[in-house]
């Protein structure tokens, strides 16, 4: 299973990138220039101001990686073996729809949704925060 972990991995590592490297770059520049002029170092500036401003960039990139790896098939068909005991929850899908099981296929469905369904609703009070609620001071 480490094969598909790793092809998996090379996958969504430079999706994360992208959306947190994209949520950085559009924080104004002035907010971390006036942090370092009242006196935070960089290390200060980037965990206290920085971070937490881009935390739904974070919660976006994360939601898009464990989505992406938890409806993986391509990978864990081509690169895992074929041993029953090794075969993950999407290729198990897959055999019981290729069978003719449709209750059984359905079952499966709804239990593949229902994590995605409820990492939703417990993050969804974390990316309603103001964009820069953190940022400015009235």
């Amino acid at each position: 299973m480490f094969s598909v972990a790793f092809a998996q991995e090379l996958v969504v590592l430079p999706l994360t990138v992208f959306v947190i490297l994209g949520g950085f770059r559009s924080l104004p520049k002035d907010l971390e220039n006036q942090a370092r002029v009242d006196g935070a170092n960089f290390r200060t500036a980037f965990g206290r101001l920085l971070l937490p401003m881009n935390k739904i960039a974070i919660f976006v990139a994360f939601l898009l990686a464990w989505m992406t790896s938890w409806d993986e098939f391509t990978y864990a068909v081509i690169v895992a073996p074929i041993a029953p005991s090794y075969t993950t929850f999407p290729v198990t899908l897959q055999n019981y729809v290729s069978r003719g099981y449709p209750l059984i296929s359905a079952t499966f469905a709804l239990v593949a949704s229902i994590p995605v369904i409820i990492l939703a609703v417990v993050l969804m009070k974390y990316l309603k925060g103001g964009y820069l609620s953190g940022g400015l001071v009235g």
